[in-house]
């Protein structure tokens, strides 16, 4: 069995602003509980939204170039207790404000594990 937590990163294009220096971040998702049988070690339930600030098209790498963690989402709050069982409330939606001096910037998400699915 593989001992390592699969850790994905997901990252936007470059999001110019064109002027703006605030601008208000919507993501919609929904999340699947972990199986009985999965082990703790590979059961992970948060994921992060991380914001890069930036005057060009750089492309940077989320794991090398700093990146601003704007929330840590925890699943657990995702479920709900309905008849003696946890009921999946299946869309989610998170709303950050962002605040910048830069051009613009990329978005990265952060998800170590198997229990988030973005909708783009």
């Amino acid at each position: 069995m593989d001992s390592e937590e699969p850790s994905q990163w997901l990252r936007s294009k470059f999001i110019d602003l064109h002027g703006a220096m605030f601008v208000n971040i919507r993501v919609v998702y929904t999340v699947t509980q972990c199986p009985p049988s999965a082990s703790a070690q590979h059961c992970k339930h948060s994921f992060q939204l991380q914001a890069h600030h930036s005057d060009s098209h750089t492309k940077p790498d989320p794991s090398k170039v700093s990146f601003e963690t704007l929330v840590t989402e925890t699943a657990a709050k995702k479920w709900s207790p309905k008849k003696g069982r946890m009921t999946e409330k299946f869309y989610n939606t998170l709303n950050v404000a962002l605040k910048t001096s830069r051009r613009g910037f990329y978005l990265a998400f952060y998800d170590q594990g198997k229990m988030y699915f973005f909708l783009l």
